[in-house]
């Protein structure tokens, strides 16, 4: 038997943004869709419900979860606000209430951990519970998700508790280097993530594709406001971390002389300007420094050997040098000089081909007060189809 050969329609250039910034897909009621028994529908004279006080951020939600069901399911539903919505919750009037363990203390468990949520959906009234925004930010996703899945706006009766498995749990912009416009922040949350990374060359700046040439002199960079983007993240329940990517080269040993105030230049200075960013994540070949380490040449990757000849050693970021650990604490006291509460991600892939006895020690060396990020099965060969 031939096999079928699927023809992709041609796009315009970027066409594929209009998919991510599409959050709510239109229509998509099933209108053969039938109640089962032990569900609930949602519809006409059903009111979506927060706190007198809700900040931003639920607001923000309030407003989503109602375009969602007028885009994807075709109901309109009343968006308000009250001072009591536990008595809101217990008259149960075709009633969605979106809240917080503060605004709820008798729906929430109070052991719930940061972006967990106790979802109640019984008849006339289904309550979100978040144990803060963030967590009734996701528990209103979930709601979507559930009736994504039925083609209706139906839901099962329920009492669960969900909390997420990990966190950080961040990306990239898919929509271009390092630009979010709002669309797609509210997509990347919907997703389930909780943070946005941003290439950072220096203070308001990232790199430009079309000018980013470190070879020449180090990344040049464009302008961008990276307090409004810490702003508009956290309008839908997103981080921002910063990603090192600052020019290297010139910076001197952490043990040298001048070094603190020569790393604070650099890395303390887009925390100075930026101070609620969430952290900000090192990666060796994007954070070289003059290691000491005599398995490295001790030098950035760039910078052309004395003799001219290729270097028979690996550069300092390609390898878990002994001296890491002097030079992280040096960053994490520039930091969170201006930012006290700042992150500090240390990314090991780097040298994932080091032997392990260096890689372990390096990790064994570490300060404790940092976020080890380990890429597991990187550099590892893995068998498929027999191979």
């Amino acid at each position: 038997m031939g096999e079928t050969t699927t023809i992709l329609p041609v796009e315009r250039s970027y066409e594929f943004r209009r998919r991510l910034v599409t959050v709510h897909q239109p229509d998509r009621r099933d209108p053969a869709a039938r109640l089962q028994a032990g569900e609930l529908a949602i519809g006409a004279g059903w009111s979506i419900v927060l706190a007198a006080n809700a900040d931003p951020l639920l607001l923000n939600v309030a407003r989503d979860l109602q375009d969602y069901f007028l885009v994807s399911m075709g109901e309109s539903l009343l968006v308000r606000r009250e001072a009591d919505l536990s008595a809101v919750a217990r008259a149960a009037d075709r009633v969605i209430v979106l809240a917080t363990r503060a605004d709820m203390p008798d729906c929430a468990v109070q052991a719930m951990e940061p972006r967990s949520y106790r979802l109640v959906a019984g008849p006339g009234r289904v309550v979100v519970c978040g144990a803060d925004g963030r967590g009734a930010a996701q528990g209103s996703y979930y709601l979507e998700d559930l009736m994504n899945v039925r083609d209706a706006p139906f839901l099962p009766s329920m009492d669960v508790v969900r909390s997420p498995l990990f966190s950080p749990r961040m990306t990239h912009s898919g929509w271009g280097l390092d630009e979010y416009p709002d669309a797609y922040l509210n997509q990347i949350a919907h997703a389930g993530m909780d943070s946005i990374l941003v290439f950072v060359t220096g203070v308001d700046r990232t790199p430009d594709e079309r000018t980013h040439d470190r070879a020449a002199g180090g990344p040049v960079g464009r302008y961008r406001d990276m307090n409004d983007l810490v702003d508009r993240a956290a309008a839908f329940g997103l981080d921002v971390y910063f990603y090192a990517y600052f020019r290297t080269d010139d910076l001197p040993h952490p043990g040298a002389d001048g070094a603190e105030d020569a790393y604070d230049r650099v890395y303390g200075a887009v925390f100075a300007a930026c101070p609620r960013a969430k952290g900000i994540v090192l990666v060796g070949e994007s954070v070289e420094f003059p290691s000491k380490d005599p398995h490295t040449t001790g030098r950035n990757y760039l910078t052309p050997t004395p003799d001219g000849l290729p270097a028979t050693k690996p550069a300092p970021g390609w390898w878990p040098c002994t001296d890491y650990p002097e030079w992280i604490d040096l960053v994490k006291r520039v930091v969170r000089r201006h930012s006290p509460a700042a992150e500090i991600v240390f990314w090991t892939y780097n040298w994932g081909y080091a032997p392990e006895e260096d890689r372990l020690a390096l990790i064994r060396s570490l300060p404790t007060d940092i976020t080890l990020h380990v890429t597991f099965e990187m550099f590892e060969p893995l068998a498929r189809d027999g191979g």
